[in-house]
C-alpha cells in the first residue's frame, strides 16, 4: 500500500518523527512487517554502518558456499532463481546469535522455509524493528 511505501521510506531515511506521526495515527505495525518489508529494510541499512558489513560477510559466505554445490552438481535452480546477493533473515538470525554469543535465538534460524514467504508477518513487530534499528 501507499502507507507501507511512505513508512518504508520513513525508515530507511531515519525520519523519526513521520515515524512517530504514522504510529500516532493508527498505522498497524504488525500488518506492514512482513518478511518483505523487512527484507527491504536490512537491504537498505547505510553501507557504512558495521551491521551492514556484517551481514554482507554472511551473504559473501552464503554465495561461496551455494557456487560450492552448484559447482559440484548439487543446489537446485530454485537456489540457483533467488537473489542470492542481497541479505536474507536468516543472515540477520545468524549475526544476531554470534554477536550475542549463543545466548539469543532467532526466530529467522527456525522454520526457515516460514520466512521464504514474502508476506509472513511476526508477532512481536517492535522487538524485530528495535534490532533492526540496533544494527
Amino acid at each position: 500500500s501507499e502507507l507501507d511505501q511512505l513508512m518504508l521510506f520513513a525508515i530507511t531515511t531515519q525520519r523519526t518523527d513521520f515515524v512517530k506521526l504514522l504510529m500516532d495515527y493508527g498505522f498497524d505495525l504488525k500488518q506492514f512487517l512482513t518478511a518483505n518489508n523487512l527484507r527491504i529494510l536490512y537491504n537498505s541499512l547505510d553501507r557504512k554502518s558495521g551491521g551492514y558489513r556484517l551481514l554482507m560477510e554472511k551473504v559473501e559466505r552464503r554465495k561461496r558456499k551455494k557456487e560450492g554445490r552448484s559447482k559440484y552438481g548439487r543446489g537446485s535452480v530454485e537456489e540457483g532463481a533467488r537473489n542470492i546477493d542481497q541479505i536474507q533473515l536468516p543472515d540477520v538470525g545468524s549475526l544476531l546469535a554470534r554477536i550475542m554469543q549463543g545466548s539469543y535465538k532467532s526466530i529467522f534460524n527456525s522454520e526457515r522455509s516460514k520466512f521464504e514467504n514474502p508476506t509472513q508477518t511476526f508477532d512481536n513487530p517492535f522487538d524485530l524493528m528495535t534490532v533492526y534499528c540496533a544494527l
